[in-house]
């Protein structure tokens, strides 16, 4: 099954017209916690005045992540923020790995990658952010051949956020990812990461001589309200120095 908000054209080059903030949002591992932080600056982009446009290039199941997304900027938007607006482009019912729940669909990396570049060519949006599907090193839904989304994506050439793992193991995933990541010639301009008091954005942070953008360990089930509005002050940080490190 596939959705677009956008006609494709073989016309958009994968570096075409893009909104000048674009960021591509990585997670060091699944569960992570991406989608809910990705939906939360977007919440905090709307709230300060900045029209906002996510994207999900792929998406399996039927608990679409755009939805989330939608639902968490909801309350900006009756405070008199901007609107978010969101596009799912390719997405399956059946919850598995992309590259399993594409079986049979004829669909090739290319399609995704020149979908993606028309939607990011059409969106006039202040922020354009993009969340991958899993981590790093996730299969895409390519049926040509098996790639990773760290290798799909990189033609488009689009700077990182990275969401790191704050779960046990998680330094190693963390650094992993990042040095997946720099292999490929990604420029990440931040990591986020929602704690668990194990420390793991101590260790990041040191060992890559990076700051690690920190966040409050999310609840485990039950309303985010309180979470998001704790967490607004950290976002607010990140936006100003990614708009900055932009412009320069």
């Amino acid at each position: 099954q596939t959705t677009s908000t956008t006609i494709l054209s073989d016309q958009h080059h994968p570096r075409s017209r893009r909104p000048p903030y674009t960021w591509l949002v990585f997670g060091a591992n699944t569960d992570v916690g991406k989608t809910v932080i990705t939906a939360s600056l977007c919440r905090v982009l709307a709230k300060v005045g900045r029209r906002v446009h996510y994207v999900k290039p792929v998406q399996t199941g039927t608990d679409h992540d755009a939805d989330k997304v939608l639902a968490t900027a909801s309350p900006s938007q009756r405070t008199g923020g901007r609107q978010v607006t969101a596009a799912t482009l390719f997405s399956w019912p059946t919850p598995i790995s992309p590259h399993i729940a594409a079986r049979g669909s004829g669909l090739v990396g290319d399609d995704v990658v020149a979908e993606l570049s028309a939607e990011l060519a059409n969106s006039f949006a202040d922020w354009t952010l993009v969340e991958s599907a899993g981590g790093v090193l996730s299969p895409g839904p390519g049926q040509d051949r098996l790639a990773t989304q760290a290798d799909l994506y990189a033609p488009l050439d689009l700077p990182v956020i990275m969401v790191g793992d704050a779960n046990l193991g998680g330094i190693s995933t963390t650094l992993a990812a990042l040095e997946s990541l720099g292999r490929r010639s990604y420029k990440v301009d931040a990591v986020v990461m929602a704690e668990k008091g194990l420390e793991n954005a101590d260790a990041v942070e040191e060992i890559m001589g990076k700051a690690v953008y920190r966040l409050g360990a999310l609840p485990p089930n039950g309303p985010l309200d309180s979470w998001h509005e704790a967490a607004e002050p950290t976002l607010l940080a990140l936006t100003r120095d990614l708009e900055a490190k932009a412009r320069r």
